[in-house]
């Protein structure tokens, strides 16, 4: 409510309207189709890119995140990430 005021809570308020909208599609956005921004249109999307994508996911932590990027853009070298 501090970001977005008091509109956000009152059901009369469009601001109201668009949070409750914004919700129904994050709620949606792993098991949509591609017919809407969902998980599965970003993975299409991702799938035709003509460059290489790093893709981050999971609970790996920072340090062994840094070195994936960072063996995908220095590929011919062994990068140790460290603390």
């Amino acid at each position: 409510m501090e970001r977005y005021g008091p509109g956000i809570e009152d059901p009369n308020d469009l601001a109201h309207q668009r949070h409750l909208e914004f919700l129904a599609w994050a709620v949606a956005y792993d098991s949509g189709g591609l017919d809407t921004r969902s998980r599965s249109l970003h993975e299409e999307w991702i799938s035709i890119l003509p460059c290489p994508v790093v893709q981050i996911e999971g609970d790996m932590t920072i340090q062994e995140n840094l070195k994936k990027v960072l063996n995908m853009i220095f590929p011919n070298q062994t990068i140790e990430a460290t603390s």
